[in-house]
């Protein structure tokens, strides 16, 4: 086939080669539904395997001049609005891989075309290719216009003798070490310019807040360490339910996915207690002398109607709505400010209460007091030990004191009408439907409460 093509003229020649590249795809795509690479032999499979990877590979880079040949003719095929529009429509591709591909091309055609045809001939991969072209571009960045062409191709003419025995992960790496010699003063702007485009947007998305930002590596190592330092310690006291447990032992596929999740979940955890920590320690400062808090507000004529209340959200005019059962659990070990208003709502219903206008007159704005004071919780710590829900061992430090019955029914604030429980068990008290009674005789004794599920089987 070879010697044949190579008598043709180059248009020829490029129709037939397509023409059998096509026949020898659909064979080896005929050849894969039949079975025929699970019924070789197993030591063939992996040679069978990496042939069909390199021609796929080799095909692509040809693939890839063909689409630049067609953006160089600026001819458009079928009436199409673009190039990039015609290769979403006729080879199925996404918005975004059809524009890369037309950039791709280009860029390799006239900047990098050593390395495209290292690409053509199969000496390096689709991926280094890519990999050497954002790696030198990014480097070349901040470079004079005119100097860049001399640098760039001493970059790829050093680099490709390399890029035949690396990984492109490696190469990457490589070249970023290697910005900083190309381009000291683009480096250090590139560390100026993370520092100063860091940010944090929370959103506001269903029952809670989606949080999207960019933050420099330095940045992110700072907080993956303190995250991860103070989920380390949990692990260490044994201070987790059993649900955010994870088995190190347990290396399958669903063990692998449930340990990423979790992470995440745990990483959550440890962020709110950290910010937590640093609320109540008063260390952050105060504001007209109050120590830092969250905000929320409501009444117990909403609660007794079957409403909640209003969560502040910081930075935000809009509260997010916290439903009646949230709104209890907050009850349980909070700073309580009473405000009496000179609307009285004795005889309000909730649609009175819900349109009712927020900024009713105040008479009478009370002094901030600790629900659960200071003696007491040191009562319930020594009682409890750790979160009293049954195998539950996360610290006491991290635990909330709830009020079995609670506070706006007439619950009493004393060490037999308050356990200690750790966020998620309080959830699963208040808001997932676990009911806690009396179990002994003495308050003053652990294992006083005893914990019974919901009658509702749990989603």
């Amino acid at each position: 086939m070879r010697s044949t093509l190579a008598a043709l003229p180059l248009e020829q020649k490029a129709a037939r080669a397509v023409t059998a590249l096509m026949e020898a795809a659909e064979a080896v795509a005929e050849a894969a539904r039949e079975g025929g690479f699970a019924a070789a032999p197993a030591v063939v499979q992996p040679a069978l395997a990496m042939a069909v990877l390199r021609s796929a590979d080799q095909a692509k880079a040809a693939a890839t001049v063909a689409v630049g040949a067609v953006h160089a003719s600026g001819w458009l095929p079928d009436g199409q609005a673009s190039l990039g529009r015609w290769l979403e429509v006729a080879a199925g591709l996404p918005g975004r891989d059809a524009n890369g591909l037309i950039a791709g091309a280009r860029s390799l055609a006239e900047d990098y075309s050593d390395l495209l045809d290292a690409w053509l001939t199969g000496d390096i991969s689709g991926p280094m290719a890519a990999t050497l072209r954002h790696g030198i571009d990014t480097c070349l960045v901040r470079v004079p216009s005119k100097e860049r062409p001399a640098i760039r191709s001493s970059m790829v003419a050093d680099l490709l003798p390399h890029a035949e025995h690396r990984t492109p992960d490696r190469m990457a790496k490589a070249l970023k070490d290697l910005r900083a010699n190309v381009d000291p003063d683009g480096a250090n702007q590139a560390e100026i310019d993370a520092h100063d485009e860091q940010h944090i947007r929370f959103t506001p998305v269903g029952s809670g807040v989606q949080v999207k930002g960019y933050l420099s590596n330095e940045t992110y190592a700072q907080i993956r360490t303190a995250l991860e330092q103070t989920v380390d310690g949990w692990y260490r006291e044994g201070a987790l339910p059993d649900e955010d447990r994870i088995d190190p032992d347990d290396d399958t596929r669903a063990a692998d996915r449930k340990r990423r999740q979790r992470q995440a979940h745990l990483h959550a955890l440890a962020l709110a207690q950290i910010c937590t920590d640093a609320l109540e320690s008063g260390t952050l400062g105060t504001h007209h002398g109050l120590v830092p808090r969250i905000t929320l507000t409501g009444s117990l004529d909403r609660l007794a109607v079957g409403l909640g209340g209003e969560l502040l959200l910081p930075g935000h005019d809009t509260p997010a709505v916290v439903i009646p059962d949230t709104f209890r659990r907050f009850l349980c070990d909070a700073e309580i400010t009473p405000i009496i208003t000179a609307n009285p709502s004795d005889t309000l219903g909730p649609i009175d209460l819900v349109l009712r206008e927020a900024n009713e007159p105040f008479l009478h704005v009370g002094r901030d007091y600790r629900v659960v004071p200071p003696r007491l919780r040191r009562a319930l710590e020594h009682r409890d030990g750790h979160c009293a829900f049954p195998g539950c061992r996360v610290n006491v430090r991290r635990c909330r004191a709830h009020h079995v019955e609670h506070w706006e029914h007439g619950g009493p604030t004393d060490i037999d009408n308050c356990v200690l429980l750790c966020e998620t068990h309080h959830r699963a008290v208040h808001e997932g439907g676990w009911t806690i009674t009396a179990a002994g005789t003495d308050p003053r004794l652990p294992d006083y409460w005893a914990f019974t599920p919901p009658d509702r089987p749990r989603p």
